[in-house]
Protein backbone atom coordinates (compact mmCIF):
# COMPACT_ATOMS: atom_id res chain seq x y z
CA UNK A 1 0.00 0.00 0.00
CA UNK A 2 1.14 3.62 -0.36
CA UNK A 3 0.65 6.79 1.61
CA UNK A 4 -1.44 9.26 -0.35
CA UNK A 5 -2.27 11.82 2.29
CA UNK A 6 0.99 12.84 3.86
CA UNK A 7 3.96 11.07 5.36
CA UNK A 8 3.85 8.43 8.14
CA UNK A 9 4.78 9.59 11.62
CA UNK A 10 8.27 8.26 12.15
CA UNK A 11 9.45 8.04 15.75
CA UNK A 12 12.61 6.04 15.05
CA UNK A 13 14.50 5.38 11.84
CA UNK A 14 17.79 3.94 10.70
CA UNK A 15 18.86 3.51 7.11
CA UNK A 16 20.42 0.31 5.91
CA UNK A 17 23.49 0.09 3.69
CA UNK A 18 22.84 1.88 0.43
CA UNK A 19 20.14 4.07 1.91
CA UNK A 20 17.27 2.33 0.12
CA UNK A 21 15.45 0.94 3.15
CA UNK A 22 14.57 2.40 6.51
CA UNK A 23 13.34 0.62 9.65
CA UNK A 24 10.70 2.77 11.28
CA UNK A 25 8.27 2.81 14.16
CA UNK A 26 4.87 4.23 13.23
CA UNK A 27 2.48 5.42 15.89
CA UNK A 28 -0.38 2.90 16.21
CA UNK A 29 -3.73 4.22 15.02
CA UNK A 30 -2.24 7.14 13.12
CA UNK A 31 -4.33 7.89 10.05
CA UNK A 32 -2.68 9.12 6.88
CA UNK A 33 -4.82 9.53 3.81
CA UNK A 34 -6.90 6.38 3.36
CA UNK A 35 -4.66 4.22 5.51
CA UNK A 36 -4.96 3.61 9.25
CA UNK A 37 -1.94 2.12 10.96
CA UNK A 38 -3.09 -0.69 13.25
CA UNK A 39 0.29 -2.23 14.03
CA UNK A 40 3.18 -0.28 15.49
CA UNK A 41 6.06 -1.62 13.40
CA UNK A 42 6.51 -1.35 9.65
CA UNK A 43 9.36 -1.45 7.18
CA UNK A 44 9.35 1.39 4.68
CA UNK A 45 11.22 0.92 1.43
CA UNK A 46 12.27 4.28 0.05
CA UNK A 47 12.49 4.49 -3.78
CA UNK A 48 15.91 5.37 -5.15
CA UNK A 49 16.39 9.11 -5.20
CA UNK A 50 13.53 9.77 -2.77
CA UNK A 51 13.98 12.26 0.03
CA UNK A 52 15.34 10.24 2.94
CA UNK A 53 12.97 12.05 5.30
CA UNK A 54 10.29 9.86 3.62
CA UNK A 55 8.17 12.79 2.49
CA UNK A 56 5.86 11.95 -0.37
CA UNK A 57 4.59 8.52 -1.38
CA UNK A 58 6.46 5.48 -0.10
CA UNK A 59 5.61 1.78 -0.18
CA UNK A 60 4.86 0.36 3.27
CA UNK A 61 5.39 -3.33 4.02
CA UNK A 62 4.06 -4.90 7.23
CA UNK A 63 6.87 -6.82 8.91
CA UNK A 64 5.45 -8.21 12.20
CA UNK A 65 4.67 -11.89 12.58
CA UNK A 66 1.17 -13.09 13.23
CA UNK A 67 -0.26 -12.27 16.65
CA UNK A 68 -0.15 -15.70 18.33
CA UNK A 69 -2.00 -16.51 21.54
CA UNK A 70 -1.97 -19.83 23.40
CA UNK A 71 -4.57 -20.42 26.13
CA UNK A 72 -4.15 -23.36 28.50
CA UNK A 73 -7.48 -24.41 30.01
CA UNK A 74 -8.88 -27.35 31.96
CA UNK A 75 -11.51 -29.22 29.95
CA UNK A 76 -13.93 -31.12 32.23
CA UNK A 77 -15.47 -33.16 29.40
CA UNK A 78 -12.91 -36.02 29.28
CA UNK A 79 -13.24 -36.69 33.03
CA UNK A 80 -15.97 -39.31 33.55
CA UNK A 81 -16.75 -38.82 37.23
CA UNK A 82 -19.60 -41.34 37.20
CA UNK A 83 -17.21 -44.06 36.05
CA UNK A 84 -14.61 -43.06 38.64
CA UNK A 85 -17.27 -43.12 41.37
CA UNK A 86 -17.77 -46.85 40.83
CA UNK A 87 -14.43 -47.49 42.55
CA UNK A 88 -14.69 -44.88 45.32
CA UNK A 89 -16.18 -45.31 48.79
CA UNK A 90 -19.63 -43.92 49.46
CA UNK A 91 -18.49 -41.73 52.36
CA UNK A 92 -15.89 -39.89 50.28
CA UNK A 93 -18.36 -39.35 47.45
CA UNK A 94 -20.93 -37.93 49.83
CA UNK A 95 -18.44 -35.58 51.49
CA UNK A 96 -17.07 -34.16 48.24
CA UNK A 97 -20.54 -33.59 46.81
CA UNK A 98 -21.65 -31.58 49.86
CA UNK A 99 -20.08 -28.08 49.56
CA UNK A 100 -19.41 -27.40 53.24
CA UNK A 101 -18.09 -30.90 53.93
CA UNK A 102 -16.05 -30.69 50.75
CA UNK A 103 -14.32 -27.52 51.96
CA UNK A 104 -13.60 -29.12 55.33
CA UNK A 105 -12.19 -32.19 53.61
CA UNK A 106 -9.84 -30.08 51.48
CA UNK A 107 -8.65 -28.31 54.62
CA UNK A 108 -7.83 -31.67 56.18
CA UNK A 109 -5.92 -32.80 53.11
CA UNK A 110 -4.01 -29.51 53.08
CA UNK A 111 -2.54 -30.30 56.51
CA UNK A 112 -1.63 -33.86 55.56
CA UNK A 113 -4.62 -35.68 57.04
CA UNK A 114 -5.49 -38.30 54.40
CA UNK A 115 -8.87 -39.05 55.94
CA UNK A 116 -11.58 -40.81 53.90
CA UNK A 117 -9.12 -41.93 51.20
CA UNK A 118 -8.63 -45.66 51.69
CA UNK A 119 -7.93 -47.08 48.25
CA UNK A 120 -6.50 -46.35 44.82
CA UNK A 121 -10.05 -45.89 43.55
CA UNK A 122 -10.66 -43.26 46.23
CA UNK A 123 -7.51 -41.37 45.25
CA UNK A 124 -8.33 -41.37 41.54
CA UNK A 125 -11.91 -40.28 42.22
CA UNK A 126 -10.71 -37.41 44.43
CA UNK A 127 -8.36 -36.19 41.70
CA UNK A 128 -11.10 -36.44 39.10
CA UNK A 129 -13.57 -34.60 41.30
CA UNK A 130 -11.18 -31.72 41.96
CA UNK A 131 -10.40 -31.24 38.26
CA UNK A 132 -13.94 -31.82 36.99
CA UNK A 133 -15.26 -29.18 39.36
CA UNK A 134 -12.60 -26.54 38.77
CA UNK A 135 -12.73 -26.17 34.98
CA UNK A 136 -12.31 -23.19 32.71
CA UNK A 137 -14.86 -22.09 30.18
CA UNK A 138 -13.80 -23.25 26.70
CA UNK A 139 -12.19 -20.29 24.92
CA UNK A 140 -14.21 -19.31 21.82
CA UNK A 141 -13.19 -19.77 18.20
CA UNK A 142 -12.58 -16.01 17.87
CA UNK A 143 -11.12 -13.99 20.73
CA UNK A 144 -10.25 -10.48 21.78
CA UNK A 145 -6.75 -11.15 23.10
CA UNK A 146 -6.69 -8.24 25.54
CA UNK A 147 -10.09 -9.21 26.92
CA UNK A 148 -9.12 -12.87 27.34
CA UNK A 149 -6.01 -11.87 29.27
CA UNK A 150 -7.95 -9.49 31.52
CA UNK A 151 -10.77 -11.92 32.29
CA UNK A 152 -8.34 -14.54 33.59
CA UNK A 153 -10.43 -17.63 32.79
CA UNK A 154 -7.47 -19.88 31.98
CA UNK A 155 -4.70 -21.81 33.64
CA UNK A 156 -2.07 -20.31 31.33
CA UNK A 157 -1.94 -17.43 28.85
CA UNK A 158 0.83 -16.75 26.35
CA UNK A 159 0.83 -14.08 23.61
CA UNK A 160 3.74 -13.35 21.30
CA UNK A 161 4.27 -11.11 18.31
CA UNK A 162 7.67 -10.34 16.87
CA UNK A 163 9.08 -8.05 14.21
CA UNK A 164 12.23 -9.05 12.34
CA UNK A 165 14.11 -5.94 11.31
CA UNK A 166 15.92 -8.10 8.77
CA UNK A 167 14.05 -11.35 7.99
CA UNK A 168 16.23 -14.42 8.30
CA UNK A 169 18.51 -12.80 10.87
CA UNK A 170 18.55 -12.50 14.65
CA UNK A 171 17.76 -8.78 14.46
CA UNK A 172 14.28 -8.82 16.03
CA UNK A 173 12.05 -7.04 18.53
CA UNK A 174 9.27 -8.50 20.67
CA UNK A 175 6.23 -6.26 20.39
CA UNK A 176 4.68 -4.68 23.49
CA UNK A 177 1.35 -6.54 23.23
CA UNK A 178 3.21 -9.77 24.00
CA UNK A 179 2.31 -11.07 27.48
CA UNK A 180 2.25 -14.11 29.76
CA UNK A 181 0.04 -14.93 32.74
CA UNK A 182 -0.66 -17.87 35.04
CA UNK A 183 -4.31 -18.28 35.96
CA UNK A 184 -5.99 -19.14 39.24
CA UNK A 185 -7.82 -22.35 40.20
CA UNK A 186 -11.59 -22.21 40.87
CA UNK A 187 -12.77 -23.71 44.16
CA UNK A 188 -13.99 -27.25 43.36
CA UNK A 189 -16.33 -27.10 46.36
CA UNK A 190 -17.95 -23.90 45.12
CA UNK A 191 -17.78 -21.94 48.36
CA UNK A 192 -14.72 -19.69 48.27
CA UNK A 193 -12.77 -17.68 45.73
CA UNK A 194 -10.13 -18.94 43.34
CA UNK A 195 -6.79 -20.14 44.67
CA UNK A 196 -3.69 -18.34 43.47
CA UNK A 197 -0.99 -20.03 41.40
CA UNK A 198 2.77 -20.33 41.64
CA UNK A 199 4.50 -18.62 38.74
CA UNK A 200 7.63 -20.35 37.52
CA UNK A 201 10.78 -18.19 37.80
CA UNK A 202 11.29 -18.57 34.03
CA UNK A 203 7.75 -17.60 33.05
CA UNK A 204 7.87 -14.63 30.70
CA UNK A 205 11.35 -15.47 29.46
CA UNK A 206 11.87 -14.68 25.79
CA UNK A 207 14.62 -14.34 23.23
CA UNK A 208 16.55 -16.61 20.89
CA UNK A 209 15.95 -20.34 21.16
CA UNK A 210 18.77 -22.61 22.29
CA UNK A 211 19.53 -23.50 18.67
CA UNK A 212 19.67 -19.84 17.65
CA UNK A 213 17.24 -20.58 14.83
CA UNK A 214 14.16 -18.92 16.28
CA UNK A 215 12.56 -16.62 18.81
CA UNK A 216 10.50 -17.86 21.77
CA UNK A 217 8.38 -16.76 24.70
CA UNK A 218 7.67 -19.06 27.66
CA UNK A 219 4.65 -19.08 30.00
CA UNK A 220 4.85 -21.47 32.94
CA UNK A 221 3.21 -22.05 36.30
CA UNK A 222 1.36 -24.51 38.53
CA UNK A 223 -0.95 -24.82 41.51
CA UNK A 224 -0.22 -22.55 44.44
CA UNK A 225 0.83 -23.81 47.87
CA UNK A 226 -2.67 -24.88 48.96
CA UNK A 227 -3.14 -26.98 45.85
CA UNK A 228 0.34 -28.44 46.16
CA UNK A 229 -0.42 -29.58 49.72
CA UNK A 230 -3.62 -31.32 48.63
CA UNK A 231 -1.79 -32.90 45.69
CA UNK A 232 0.94 -34.24 47.99
CA UNK A 233 -1.56 -35.70 50.47
CA UNK A 234 -3.58 -37.44 47.79
CA UNK A 235 -0.82 -38.61 45.46
CA UNK A 236 2.61 -38.71 47.16
CA UNK A 237 1.91 -39.27 50.84
CA UNK A 238 4.28 -41.09 53.18
CA UNK A 239 1.37 -42.40 55.24
CA UNK A 240 1.63 -43.14 58.94
CA UNK A 241 -1.67 -43.57 60.82
CA UNK A 242 -3.65 -41.58 58.20
CA UNK A 243 -1.20 -38.65 58.30
CA UNK A 244 1.39 -37.68 55.69
CA UNK A 245 4.71 -37.35 57.45
CA UNK A 246 6.28 -35.62 54.44
CA UNK A 247 3.69 -32.84 54.23
CA UNK A 248 6.26 -30.19 55.18
CA UNK A 249 9.47 -31.57 53.70
CA UNK A 250 8.11 -32.43 50.25
CA UNK A 251 5.58 -29.71 49.52
CA UNK A 252 6.20 -28.40 46.01
CA UNK A 253 8.42 -31.32 45.05
CA UNK A 254 5.56 -33.50 43.83
CA UNK A 255 3.55 -31.07 41.68
CA UNK A 256 4.46 -30.74 37.98
CA UNK A 257 4.51 -27.48 36.04
CA UNK A 258 2.41 -26.56 33.04
CA UNK A 259 3.87 -24.53 30.19
CA UNK A 260 3.56 -23.31 26.64
CA UNK A 261 6.40 -21.94 24.54
CA UNK A 262 5.51 -20.01 21.38
CA UNK A 263 8.27 -20.04 18.76
CA UNK A 264 8.88 -18.34 15.43
CA UNK A 265 11.67 -19.24 13.06
CA UNK A 266 13.88 -16.41 11.81
CA UNK A 267 11.66 -15.90 8.78
CA UNK A 268 8.69 -15.21 11.06
CA UNK A 269 6.95 -18.56 10.54
CA UNK A 270 5.23 -20.13 13.55
CA UNK A 271 6.99 -23.27 14.78
CA UNK A 272 5.19 -26.24 16.42
CA UNK A 273 3.96 -25.51 19.93
CA UNK A 274 6.08 -26.68 22.86
CA UNK A 275 3.65 -27.52 25.68
CA UNK A 276 3.05 -29.69 28.73
CA UNK A 277 0.75 -32.73 28.35
CA UNK A 278 -1.92 -31.06 30.51
CA UNK A 279 -4.23 -29.12 30.32
CA UNK A 280 -5.80 -28.41 26.89
CA UNK A 281 -4.05 -25.75 24.78
CA UNK A 282 -5.91 -23.59 22.23
CA UNK A 283 -3.76 -21.79 19.63
CA UNK A 284 -4.83 -18.55 17.94
CA UNK A 285 -3.39 -16.57 15.05
CA UNK A 286 -4.63 -13.00 14.73
CA UNK A 287 -7.51 -13.80 17.14
CA UNK A 288 -8.75 -16.87 15.21
CA UNK A 289 -8.32 -20.38 16.64
CA UNK A 290 -6.18 -22.47 14.32
CA UNK A 291 -5.40 -25.48 16.49
CA UNK A 292 -6.15 -27.14 19.80
CA UNK A 293 -4.17 -29.77 21.69
CA UNK A 294 -6.32 -31.87 24.05
CA UNK A 295 -5.16 -32.65 27.54
CA UNK A 296 -3.74 -36.07 28.36
CA UNK A 297 -5.22 -38.39 30.95
CA UNK A 298 -5.08 -36.53 34.26
CA UNK A 299 -3.46 -39.42 36.11
CA UNK A 300 -0.54 -39.48 33.66
CA UNK A 301 0.07 -35.80 34.37
CA UNK A 302 -0.43 -36.13 38.14
CA UNK A 303 2.21 -38.87 38.26
CA UNK A 304 4.84 -36.29 37.22
CA UNK A 305 6.69 -34.13 39.74
CA UNK A 306 8.41 -30.74 39.93
CA UNK A 307 11.17 -31.88 37.58
CA UNK A 308 8.57 -31.79 34.80
CA UNK A 309 9.22 -28.21 33.77
CA UNK A 310 10.50 -26.26 30.79
CA UNK A 311 13.60 -24.10 31.13
CA UNK A 312 14.49 -21.47 28.51
CA UNK A 313 17.73 -23.32 27.76
CA UNK A 314 15.70 -26.40 26.79
CA UNK A 315 13.62 -24.68 24.09
CA UNK A 316 15.06 -25.82 20.76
Amino acid sequence: MSWSGGEPLITRSSESAGGTTAQVTVEAGTERGTTTVSSPLYRIEVPDGADKTCRGDVDVHVSPTKDVVVIGWVDPAPIDLDALAQNANLLLRGILNTPLLCSLQLAEWAIGNRSDVFSEGDRVYANGFLLKNSPNQPPPATIDSDQELAEGDYRLFNRLRVVFNEPGTTDFEILPESATAVGTTPDPCGLVGNAGPEVHPSSGASGLTNSGNGVFQLAEGRLGTAGQLVDLTLNDCDLVLAFCTNIVSDVGKTTPWIWSAIRFDLDGNLSPLDNQIFPTYAVYEDNERVNQFPQSDAEVFIALDDTSERLPSEIP
